[in-house]
């Protein structure tokens, strides 16, 4: 079966290059990037979001299953020239973040060293739960990307915030991918 799809996928894909996505578990699945003759270029620890017209692909970077936490991380990999860069978060950390990380210090501060034993959390502040809303809009025109992020899980059993925050962040240009870089600001 997983040949036929393929082959369907040479006959009628638009794009270069094959994306074929592996289901690992509910945090992570390989996502193999194959050329039009069925040579494997990449295998990503991730799943597609985009791609973009220069044939870059976005990825959601996969995460550990069982983790207190599960920090969003998006990366993006040229497959022309076989590179991969994490694009999200951003570094340096912007303000956006660093209030968010702020106040989750606060609270982990207030929970106490034993707690973070006792649960067996990390109580890194800076790994919070933030998880991608909808999806990545693509605009070739303005030569951009974006996404809605959530910081913060109130509904996290193992990492009970009281809080969270929309943050809307644009990533630009498209390429070339050494020059992509994510802007956070507070979504409207």
């Amino acid at each position: 079966m997983n040949k036929v799809i393929l082959l369907l996928a040479l006959l009628f894909a638009p794009q270069r290059f094959i994306h074929r996505s592996e289901h690992i578990n509910p945090s992570a699945e390989t996502l193999t990037i194959l050329s039009r003759d069925m040579k494997v270029i990449a295998e990503l620890d991730g799943w597609e979001l985009a791609t973009l017209p220069n044939d870059t692909v976005i990825y959601h970077r996969s995460q550990t299953h069982f983790a207190p936490t599960h920090s969003l991380e998006i990366a993006a990999y040229d497959p022309v020239r076989r590179k991969d860069k994490l694009i999200y978060p951003p570094m340096p950390i912007q303000s956006v973040r660093r209030e968010f990380i702020d106040r989750v210090a606060q609270v982990y501060k207030q929970r106490g060293e034993a707690w973070f034993r006792e649960h067996n959390h990390h109580g890194d502040p800076t790994r919070f739960d933030s998880m991608l809303v909808g999806n990545v809009m693509v605009n070739a025109a303005a030569k951009m990307f974006s996404f809605k992020v959530r910081f913060g899980d109130p509904e996290n059993v193992a990492d009970p915030l009281p809080f969270s925050e929309d943050v809307q962040v644009t990533c630009g240009p498209l390429a070339p991918l050494e020059e992509i870089k994510c802007k956070e600001i507070p979504a409207p």
